[in-house]
Parts: C-alpha cells; sequence; structure tokens
C-alpha cells in the first residue's frame, strides 16, 4: 500500500479498484490496475478533508469530503474531475446503488447524482435533521440514520418513516439496506441490529462476546450473507 492508513475502498471488479490514503494528515484518492498489487495516485490529491469514494464503472465515480461541503465527480478514473459545492452544509456519508450515487448531510440534506458530470439533484427532508449515514433501499428510496433515529424515505422527496431504532443514541456508525424493509445498523459496542419488515421488530445479530468491538461499515452480499 502507498502509506499506512486506508480511510475509503471501492472496487468495481476483481482489478480496478479506487481507496483514500491517508499521509501526512492529507488525504489523496488512489487507483489499482492488478487487485492491489500496485496503487498510483489520481489528481484528486492532497485534500485537508477525508474522502468517501464510490464508483459505477471503472471511469464514472465520485466522492465526498466527509464533514466538507465538497462532492467531486469523474468520467475518466480521477485523471480529472468536476467539483461541486454545497456551502453551508456539512456532508456526512456517500453511497451507490447502480448507477445513482446518494449521500446526506447536516439540516436534512439529502442529494442524488446520476451523471458524475452534473449538479446533482438535492433534497431538504422530513425531518430536517443531521443525517449520518445513508443506505440505499434498491427501490428508489433511501434508508437514513442520524446519531439517535433511522428513517425510511419511499423516494428522496418524500416524508420520512420513524423506524424506531432501539439502541441508545450516539452508536450508530453506518446502516446498509438489502431491500426496502430490510436494514442493518452497525456501530459501536458491537451494535449489529436488524430490522426485516420496516423497524416493526429488530433483532441482534452478532452474539455478546462481540460487544468490545465498533463496526465503522456494512454490507449485504444477499439476504443471507454480508460483511462487517
Amino acid at each position: 500500500l502507498p502509506v499506512s492508513s486506508i480511510r475509503s475502498l471501492a472496487f468495481v471488479d476483481s482489478t480496478t479498484g479506487f481507496a483514500t490514503f491517508k499521509d501526512s494528515g492529507n488525504y489523496s484518492i488512489y487507483k489499482t490496475l492488478n487487485g492491489g498489487s500496485t496503487w498510483n495516485p489520481t489528481t484528486l490529491a492532497d485534500q485537508s478533508k477525508e474522502l468517501f469514494v464510490v464508483m459505477r464503472s471503472n471511469s464514472d465515480g465520485w466522492a465526498l469530503e466527509y464533514d466538507g461541503s465538497k462532492i467531486y465527480g469523474t468520467s475518466d478514473g480521477f485523471n480529472t474531475y468536476t467539483t461541486y459545492n454545497f456551502s453551508g452544509l456539512t456532508l456526512k456519508d456517500i453511497s451507490i446503488y447502480g448507477s445513482s450515487a446518494y449521500f446526506s448531510g447536516t439540516s436534512g440534506f439529502l442529494g442524488v447524482a446520476s451523471n458524475p458530470q452534473s449538479t446533482p439533484s438535492t433534497f431538504q427532508t422530513t425531518p430536517v435533521v443531521d443525517w449520518t449515514s445513508i443506505a440505499p433501499d434498491k427501490s428508489g428510496g433511501v434508508f437514513l440514520s442520524s446519531s439517535t433515529d433511522v428513517y425510511h424515505l419511499t423516494t428522496p422527496g418524500a416524508v420520512g418513516l420513524d423506524l424506531d431504532f432501539p439502541q441508545p443514541s450516539g452508536l450508530m456508525a453506518d446502516l446498509c439496506a438489502q431491500d426496502s424493509n430490510t436494514v442493518l445498523v452497525a456501530g459501536h459496542w458491537s451494535v449489529t441490529t436488524l430490522t426485516r419488515d420496516k423497524g416493526a421488530t429488530w433483532e441482534t445479530i452478532l452474539p455478546a462476546e462481540y460487544e468490545n468491538y465498533t463496526y465503522y461499515g456494512c454490507h449485504f452480499i444477499d439476504e443471507h450473507h454480508l460483511f462487517l
């Protein structure tokens, strides 16, 4: 690896991937064409804010400036990129499903991008809260989490449904969706809390011996398997 700290990772196939590395306090996106054996820097480099990267193909993708206000879109694997600045907002998370990227931030901010070279569509959600994580539900809607709650929106502009998340506030780090009913919340003190019925019931999927772990991310492979 180019440096010791990797912050975000997006592989589009078995050989081509993109990653954010931290070096000397700054963040840069690197690219590999050989499954990670070697990495080369892209032009999106030496940024003061952490970058979350998602890719829909070898060439098309986006990067979000975590705790910043900028989204970067590329159509050539970050050889070049276009900057979209959402001044006055603090961006928190980005996720991708199909051909679109979804991103969230403070003050009820929700964005959807379908073309890296066009300005993303933006929405203000109801309720208006500071969203920390976002997960597309694979049916055109999204799940969103704040520090205390989990909501489902059937479309980006719809009124949110509170899913009555049962855990104490401040424990959530990420969420991922399998479909419009099934979402997993992962986080601090081994929070791995799953609903299969859009919040009517919740279950913990890992036993107590894992209670000292923090899970910063999750990803469904299919309805029976996932990564933490």
